[in-house]
């Protein structure tokens, strides 16, 4: 009884951890264009940004793959959510452009998490393909084994442990020789590790991904669940002006992606705590939102896919509220202060107006404006908040305290105790009924039959009165194992019984209904079992093996 009052504890604890979730903002938590609206501003804007891929223009950037390959998700993503194919001959050509002119395509992890989202949207083979080969080279670059100091491409040994942990599962950043490990090279091998197992059901993608989110929890993860850049592994600390300890919102945002999905194929309660922490941090402790709760830094991919997993993923009500709203707020910070006047175009930042646009811009504003089609379509619930305010304006005099949840907290503290008081109550009450249940069986054993209908040979009907073949065992269907267990506590009774049962004349097959198996899975309620199966059944649990000679009497149908 201990042992379950101490479960029945720690899950309320996670539910009191879990109504912490509450925005410190007010304006602009909601959306109010429609889909069809949204759709508009999406498609509009992943149009314009092709066509400067397709000419050569976004070539002249000098991140160019990573803009290229998010472009093309972004593509991928608007397709799978509006349920079409708008944009999948686009796509297809920017990976055949991309694979052919990139020899370094298949390291970019990007292309990777890209193309399972294209296998996603288009449900096309080579697009696995693709993800499968990005998945593959950058498994190169991920420590493997316990043991290993050393990594293809890279002359310098490194640490096998970093302050008595493994470093198993740490993915390098570069090429180059030096022995830096970042949370987005990281991060990233979590990400498409995951998607890829949740296609494949392949356990080597989800041992990777535990691993490597296992890497990031050890060695990268602060005290509030936020991620720091990387690590050296031959120093097990930062490099030279502190390189690596730096708290960005990428950081954060890769992982909240991979814990969100990895949370909802493994049910791990570690994963989902440490991803509901990360969630709560990356708005509650994080230096990069203004006190209206826009991002104030210009990389905003990451974060905007990690809160969108976390609103897809989850099964947590108020966290998936909680992410809607944040993801609301950036929503309408990209139409009001980043898109450009009278274009298709968006500038770098969403704090206030700009007056010209870039590439750089262009993508994140694709990221909330392609994603937040799914915060309306997929959202069942009624909007009974009063429409928001389009004030942007960041001069509010008093800006709201970030974690003014007391009132909450005391709240479901209080609501919690008497929860457990129920709880105890009705366990112990539930325990003493069982035991008088078990005593009252003892004394009046019976047999039950189970909802699903078993019986020896699912090809032959009850009235076949020409089966002789082997009895060796007995096909009980659904539920064998209870059954038989049941059967071999009441075994004793059913043998006194069916002796007498042998000497009762056969009944009127006229008042007999017919009887004929159910289907495995059925859910045609439930049928008694015959006295001959029956006593077929115990002698074989008896006796092993049934000679001929010891069979009762076969019942006909005249």
């Amino acid at each position: 009884m201990l042992s379950s009052l101490v479960l029945i504890l720690s899950f309320l604890s996670i539910s009191v951890l879990a109504q912490s979730f509450s925005l410190p903002y007010t304006q602009n938590t909601s959306i109010t264009n429609t889909y069809d609206e949204q759709k508009i501003f999406a498609g509009s804007a992943l149009s314009a940004e092709f066509s400067r891929y397709s000419s050569g223009k976004l070539a002249s950037s000098s991140s160019v793959n990573q803009l290229s390959g998010s472009l093309f998700y972004e593509m991928a993503r608007f397709d799978q959510i509006t349920n079409q194919a708008a944009y999948k001959d686009e796509v297809e050509r920017g990976f055949v452009n991309v694979g052919g002119e990139n020899p370094a395509f298949f390291f970019q992890t990007i292309f990777g998490y890209a193309a399972i989202h294209a296998y996603q949207a288009y449900n096309e083979i080579n697009y696995l393909t693709f993800a499968e080969k990005s998945w593959l080279t950058a498994s190169g670059y991920a420590i493997q084994s316990p043991g290993q100091i050393t990594i293809s491409g890279k002359n310098s040994t490194f640490e096998t442990e970093c302050n008595g942990t493994s470093m198993v599962g740490g993915v390098f950043k570069t090429t180059e020789n030096d022995l830096y490990i970042g949370s987005i090279s990281t991060g990233y091998f979590v990400v498409l590790s995951s998607l890829l197992a949740n296609v494949t059901s392949n356990q080597t993608y989800v041992d990777a991904a535990l691993q490597s989110a296992d890497f990031i929890r050890n060695h990268l993860t602060n005290s509030n669940g936020l991620v720091i850049d990387g690590i050296f592994a031959d120093t097990c600390g930062p490099g030279s002006d502190n390189q690596g300890t730096a708290l960005s919102s990428p950081n954060s945002g890769i992982t909240i992606e991979g814990l969100s999905i990895l949370t909802s194929m493994t049910q791990n309660d570690t994963i989902q705590n440490w991803m509901e922490q990360t969630v709560s941090s990356a708005v509650l402790d994080s230096s990069w939102n203004n006190r209206n709760g826009v991002m104030t830094e210009n990389t905003h991919f990451n974060l905007i896919t990690g809160y969108v997993a976390a609103f897809e993923h989850t099964t947590n009500n108020v966290l998936r509220q909680f992410a809607k709203g944040y993801l609301s707020i950036q929503y309408n910070a990209v139409l009001g202060n980043a898109a450009i006047s009278g274009s298709n175009s968006y500038g770098d930042s969403w704090t206030e107006p700009q007056r010209t646009g870039s590439d750089a811009g262009r993508i994140s504003a694709l990221t909330i404006l392609v994603n937040a089609m799914a915060l309306n379509r997929t959202d069942a619930t009624t909007n009974t908040e009063p429409p928001p305010s389009t004030n942007n304006n960041d001069s509010d005099p008093s800006p709201p305290s970030k974690k003014n949840n007391t009132g909450i907290i005391v709240g479901s503290i209080t609501g919690s105790l008497g929860f457990i008081l129920g709880v105890v109550a009705t366990f112990i009450y539930i325990r003493k009924r069982h035991r008088n249940d078990q005593k009252r069986s003892l004394q009046n054993p019976t047999i039950p039959t189970s909802q699903y209908s078993y019986y020896d040979d699912s090809t032959r009907a009850d009235t076949d009165t020409s089966y002789q073949g082997d009895r060796s065992s007995t096909n009980f269907g659904y539920h064998a194992t209870e059954t038989r267990w049941n059967l071999r506590r009441n075994e004793k009774r059913s043998l006194r019984e069916s002796s007498s049962a042998q000497q009762v004349p056969p009944p009127n097959p006229s008042s007999v209904p017919d009887q004929h198996p159910v289907p495995q899975g059925g859910t045609q309620g439930t049928r008694a079992v015959s006295t001959e199966q029956l006593v077929r059944m115990l002698a074989e649990r008896i006796q092993g093996e049934i000679q001929d000679g010891d069979l009762p009497p076969a019942y006909h149908s005249h």
